[in-house]
């Protein structure tokens, strides 16, 4: 049954928006580099309606682009499809899992990691039951199933080390399993749940070393013991950010329509403040929309984009067309690095970029879907060291022809550089490392110049091998010793050595890198 919004018969009226003009204040122009429209396996199931993950699945070097499509024009909890990836560069086919046995549910967003330390990520989908788990090799091979969980429908996994122990989990909703598909905990407070499925985050958002779930109006220690909790708030999207002076995070919610900023122990900051446009709204973006040097919130709705100011007022609401879900999510990314982050969001019938400031529209071009909670990304999808524009298409439910992955760049190549990495639906650049492992200590986002933001990638910045304090693409026992030889030293900025970014290199840094060697026992 599909989700519909229940205020569909909602009146807009112009006074909510500022006047959004078809032409571009600057030239902004990107320009198709490929896509995927076709197939000759299972030539039908062309509708893309998940955010997908861009990673290196085999080690060529190459992004690739993993995601689930199907036949299916329905718009409806459950999708079934299968399981594909492309390479980033041409967007030739990788691999289709056609096994009957293996479809997934393409409602639901997947998740890429190397979750059992062997060098290559691994695919988290959800499986065609719309409630259960299922993991692939970096090839596409079966590799675990999950029992039966709550409903994850639009909903998407996450993956993160959460007991620091080396071996990442998966966390989706208020349950966590370990890396072989077993059930740790389900929680007993909040799930994230939005109007369709669980988008839960993992962040240590009380800077205490330890990381907490923060699902909707909960946050879980490791334990699956609640940390905190507000049971006047509904259940909703987060994202966490730093919004004031002290050193830990507040979060973001999205319930019902409104949004409220919490403390990290989820007392309410402000709000609820409500959506210019009505709808449910969808999962939240964190950037420096207006180069301030402070953090705004951007929200998608049933009519409208909205951009608030760091205290909840609004800054600018554009008009923008989701009368079916009003969940969709959006992405934020900096093209030109002025400081000031351009909106990415795709509705039911088109593809807008928005200039941050007052949400101008620099871009658009007909894409349609009927949306769930997929949006565009930004990254370096081919490999070319520079940003590249990702969006996903339908023609579900009839709002357009279009079907497919279409990659965007800039004709003149003046796009930043950026990661080649968009690994799961909460992506915040430091859940995962640049060579697809996951941090045994998530460094906590905000907490690094220009990372404090949520669902935004790095920009002008090229990072190598985590712990690879040689540069020789390898972490072994030689960078080690590199990094015990400089115990108590006080870390440069960037250095390599410094893996938790304390500002110190210390034996820590060292026992955290050697969970991350290449090789068996270090070797070199």
């Amino acid at each position: 049954m599909r989700l519909r919004s229940v205020v569909g018969s909602l009146a807009l009226t112009g006074a909510w928006f500022l006047t959004s003009p078809s032409a571009s204040a600057q030239a902004f122009t990107p320009t198709l580099k490929w896509s995927w429209t076709s197939s000759a396996v299972q030539p039908t199931a062309l509708n893309v309606m998940m955010t997908p993950s861009v990673i290196d699945l085999n080690g060529d070097g190459v992004p690739d682009v993993v995601f689930g499509s199907t036949a299916s024009t329905g718009g409806g909890y459950v999708e079934v499809g299968y399981l594909r990836a492309l390479n980033g560069a041409t967007g030739a086919e990788l691999f289709t899992v056609t096994d009957t046995n293996y479809l997934i549910s393409t409602t639901s967003s997947v998740a890429t990691g190397d979750i059992d330390l062997d060098g290559r990520p691994e695919i988290i989908a959800c499986d065609s039951s719309g409630s259960r788990l299922i993991a692939f090799e970096h090839d596409g091979t079966f590799k675990w199933r999950s029992p039966t969980l709550e409903a994850i429908y639009w909903g998407a996994p996450a993956i993160a080390d959460l007991n620091q122990d080396g071996f990442p989990e998966i966390i989706v909703g208020r349950q966590v399993l370990n890396n072989t598909g077993t059930l740790l905990w389900a929680g007993t407070g909040g799930r994230a749940q939005g109007a369709a499925g669980p988008l839960s985050l993992v962040s240590d958002i009380d800077m205490d070393g330890h990381p907490e779930v923060v699902a909707g109006k909960t946050a879980y220690r490791a334990n699956g013991t609640i940390a905190w909790q507000n049971v006047a708030l509904p259940d909703g999207y987060n994202a966490v950010a730093n919004f004031d002076a002290d050193p830990q995070a507040e979060i973001v919610l999205v319930a019902s329509g409104q949004v409220w900023l919490l403390e990290h122990d989820f007392t309410v900051k402000w709000g609820p403040v409500a959506l210019p446009g009505g709808g449910n709204g969808g999962p939240p973006t964190v950037a420096d929309f207006d180069s301030d040097g402070q953090p705004e919130i951007g929200v998608a709705g049933y009519g409208a984009y909205t951009v608030f100011e760091t205290n909840g007022t609004v800054k600018w609401s554009v008009p923008t067309h989701d009368y079916s879900s009003s969940v969709t999510g959006s992405s934020v990314f900096d093209f030109e690095h002025d400081g000031a982050a351009e909106v990415i969001y795709r509705d039911e019938y088109k593809l807008h970029v928005y200039r941050g400031t007052d949400g101008l529209v620099l871009f658009e071009t007909p894409m349609s879907s009927c949306t769930w909670y997929e949006y565009p990304l930004v990254a370096d999808v081919d490999g070319d060291h520079k940003a590249e524009l990702l969006a996903v298409a339908n023609n579900n439910c009839g709002y357009g022809p279009q079907r497919g992955i279409f990659v965007y760049g800039d004709p003149g190549d003046t796009w930043v550089p950026t990661r080649p990495m968009w690994n799961e639906h909460t992506y915040h650049i430091t859940n995962v490392n640049v060579d697809g492992t996951i941090p045994v200590i998530e460094t906590a986002n905000w907490t690094v110049l220009g990372f404090n933001n949520f669902r935004l990638n790095e920009f002008g910045v090229h990072e190598g091998v985590p712990c690879d304090i040689d540069g020789n693409r390898v972490v072994d026992r030689n960078d080690i010793a590199a990094i015990f030889a400089a115990r108590n030293m006080a870390a440069v900025p960037g250095d390599a050595r410094d893996f938790d970014r304390n500002g110190y290199i210390t034996v820590n840094d060292a026992r955290a890198c050697a969970l991350r060697c290449t090789k068996p026992n270090c070797a070199p």
